[in-house]
């Protein structure tokens, strides 16, 4: 039977698994996010130093969880919210309008693959970041997605051309109370 302590890393690392391996067709063109945009860096957690951070990057964080719970007709369903954030971090290019471009477009990128994805699944990790494909849990719902800018808070490119995506993935398993 699932437990908080067993479903968090398995939900973070399965979610950067997908961030990674997801493909996708933009401008006739089929590949991953690093394809659409070349020398993204993908980090899971929020990146310690701003100031040397690899430009475009994003950062998957998990936000504090939200355990619920109700009963139905002598099943006990169990559901827990993980709310998360990718933070995207644009700034690769030359030209202020040519970043800004590029920061909407990694933004809305992201919201598309979301907005696009029933669900995601969630594997074991024994001891690496590859998941055990035999070990599939369960998957996990996508809902309520929002993006927004992040207000300019320095001069540092980084600084300058920040977004995020706030989203909820709801973990659901049954237990049987017979």
């Amino acid at each position: 039977m699932p437990t908080i302590t067993n479903i968090i890393p398995n939900v973070n690392n399965s979610l950067f698994y997908w961030l990674n391996t997801i493909t996708y067709t933009k401008n006739s063109i089929t590949g991953k996010i690093s394809s659409h945009f070349p020398g993204i860096n993908i980090l899971l957690g929020f990146p310690s130093a701003l100031e040397a951070l690899k430009l475009p990057s994003i950062s998957l964080v998990e936000n504090s969880i939200l355990p619920q719970s109700n009963e139905v007709f002598g099943e006990y369903r169990k559901m827990i919210t993980f709310p998360f954030t990718i933070w995207g971090f644009a700034g690769s290019k030359d030209d202020d309008g040519k970043n800004k471009y590029e920061r909407d477009t990694l933004k809305n990128d992201l919201r598309f693959l979301l907005e696009k994805t029933y669900f995601i699944n969630i594997y074991d990790f024994p001891e690496s970041l590859e998941p055990d494909f035999n070990t599939v849990s369960t998957d996990v719902e996508i809902m309520n997605i929002k993006t927004y800018n992040i207000p300019i808070t320095g001069t540092n490119k980084v600084d300058r051309y920040r977004f995020a995506v706030d989203f909820d993935l709801l973990y659901y398993w049954n237990i049987d109370l017979t």
